[in-house]
Formats: C-alpha cells, sequence, structure tokens
C-alpha cells in the first residue's frame, strides 16, 4: 500500500496528462516538459502502480485496463487538490482546469455545438471539452468504465442504470431528392413510401431502425438503397438523387439547405422520442460536471424553441 509519503504527487499530475493526451509528445508540450522526463515519470508510475498503463500503438499510446479504471478518481483527486491550493468563498466555472470527454451524435453536434462551445468558452475558459461519435449500443459501458462524462443521444431502456437528463422531444420527417416524383409532394402515403429507395442513417452492420420495426408490425419492408452514417452527410447528399431520407425534424428545419424541401410525415408509426444526456450516478454531486449539465439543458431549450 502506497502513501502520500512514499510518491511524488506530480507523477499524478502527469499520469493525468497522458490519459488525456494518449501521447508523449503532447503530454509533454502540455506540461512544460521534456519527452524524456515524462517518459521517466511514466517508467516510476509503472513500478507504483504495478501496471503497463499504457501501451505503445502507431498513432500514440492508449491506456490500459487499470489506467482507464483510474481516470475518474484521479480527475477528481486533481480537481479538489487545486480547490485546497486555491482557496475561495466557492466553487467558480471560470477558475475550473478540467477536460471533459462526450460521446454526441452529428444531428446532435450540428444543433447545439456552437451555442455550448460559445458558452463553455466565456464561462470556464479552461475546460477543455473532447467529442467523439456516439455509439449507442457502447455509450452505457463507456460510463460505466469511465472513458466518458456524458452521452448525448436518443433515451432508451438501455440507460436505465444511469441519470438521464432529457434535452427535447423530437419526430421524424422524411425528404425527397430532386429526381424523385415525390420531391413536389405535401403528403406521403404508404405505399409511395414503400415503393421508393431510401437513405438510411445507420452504421453498416445495423441498418435496421425503429421505422423497419414499425414496418415490420404491419408486414411491411422498404428498400434500402443507401446507408449513410451521417444524419447531415445524408440530408445533403439526397438532394440529387431519386431517394427519401428519414431524419428528425429539428435537424431538418435548422439545415439552411432544407429551407425549401417539403418536409413530409412519414406514414410509419413511428412516434416520437426523447433526445437528451446521459450520464453516470457518481457524478451527481460533481459541481463541474453539474454546470455542463445545465449549459447542455440551456442550449438544448433555446435550439428547441427555434425549431418550433
Amino acid at each position: 500500500m502506497h502513501t502520500l509519503r512514499d510518491i511524488n504527487l506530480n507523477l499524478l499530475v502527469v499520469l493525468h496528462e497522458l490519459l488525456v493526451e494518449q501521447s508523449v509528445t503532447r503530454a509533454a508540450h502540455k506540461l512544460s516538459m521534456s519527452q524524456s522526463a515524462v517518459s521517466h515519470a511514466l517508467s516510476k508510475l509503472r513500478l507504483m502502480l504495478d501496471d503497463d498503463l499504457f501501451i505503445q500503438e502507431r498513432r500514440g499510446i492508449r491506456p490500459t485496463a487499470k489506467a482507464l479504471e483510474l481516470r475518474d478518481d484521479l480527475e477528481k483527486a486533481l480537481h479538489h487538490a487545486n480547490a485546497v491550493l486555491n482557496p475561495g468563498d466557492g466553487w467558480s466555472a471560470v477558475t475550473m482546469k478540467r477536460t471533459f470527454r462526450i460521446a454526441i451524435s452529428d444531428y446532435g453536434t450540428y444543433l447545439l455545438l456552437s451555442p455550448l462551445l460559445a458558452r463553455v468558452r466565456q464561462e470556464a475558459p479552461s475546460v477543455d471539452l473532447f467529442f467523439s461519435s456516439a455509439d449507442h449500443h457502447l455509450i452505457a459501458s463507456h460510463l460505466m468504465s469511465g472513458n466518458i462524462h456524458f452521452g448525448c443521444c436518443i433515451m432508451d431502456s438501455v440507460y436505465k442504470d444511469l441519470c438521464v437528463s432529457p434535452l427535447f422531444q423530437e419526430k421524424l420527417v422524411c425528404i425527397a431528392g430532386k429526381k424523385s416524383r415525390l420531391a413536389k409532394q405535401s403528403t406521403l402515403s404508404l405505399k409511395e413510401y414503400l415503393d421508393s429507395p431510401h437513405m438510411v442513417v445507420a452504421s453498416l452492420t445495423n441498418a435496421y431502425s425503429d421505422v423497419d420495426a414499425a414496418l415490420s408490425k404491419k408486414g411491411h419492408k422498404r428498400r434500402v438503397a443507401a446507408v449513410i452514417p451521417h444524419f447531415v452527410v445524408a440530408a445533403k447528399s439526397i438532394e440529387n438523387t431519386d431517394m427519401i431520407l428519414t431524419l428528425p425534424y429539428r435537424l431538418a428545419a435548422a439545415m439552411p439547405e432544407l429551407a425549401e424541401t417539403p418536409l413530409l410525415t412519414p406514414p410509419v408509426e413511428a412516434g416520437t422520442y426523447t433526445y437528451g444526456l446521459v450520464w453516470h450516478p457518481r457524478s451527481r454531486e460533481d459541481k463541474g460536471h453539474s454546470w455542463l449539465r445545465d449549459i447542455f439543458n440551456e442550449v438544448a431549450e433555446e435550439a428547441a424553441r427555434q425549431a418550433e
């Protein structure tokens, strides 16, 4: 067992930057240290913690399972240490130095990122935000392991053991490419929907969605002619095709490229769904985490209002 007397606490600062940057070169630059000094510190950390901590790869270093396990507690410890060394009247966003990792869909980035980044830069200039694409099926496990602090995605039962902050309700609409005979229509029948080739936003290995599930219940199946990984790209790519695309209403309403495009109601009982923020219960009393949750809620409320 290690005690604080036995270790150089600066090693924990080095470990934190290595976890954030996942590169000895970038961590050294951020810490104003030489690469050899960081490598030497890593050697001491490996000996102290009895683990490799990082595996060398072509484009940097990859944290081991133990390093990932330590990350959340390490960030909290450094945050509290900084508060001890810089006492004041209370917590303040403007003095906070932290990194938040957020998994978010391209739909969410299009609607929320610009106002979110503006607020964060204004209120907490020393806070860093690292965004990654949101794989719906991995968000829960990444939150459990501490790989991310937030998931911004469609809410469902897979998050029952986590905390959820609903951001807004969403519905689906359809748009048709210019070469589709539906391009000028204001309504869309089920027959027209099923007879059309569809562009679907999904991963290559999982193009089946709630729309397909709703169709299947009625004994129907649509033809998927193209699978695109991002909504924004799909909405732009469909223009000169004969396909139709089913997408979130707020995205379609926010894109200037679709301002003159008729938004059709899909003849499918897909209903509405909740888009929200999901996070781990261990962060419930974390003031910095709570501050960022509030910003997410405020910018989402404004985005939802603009799309009404």
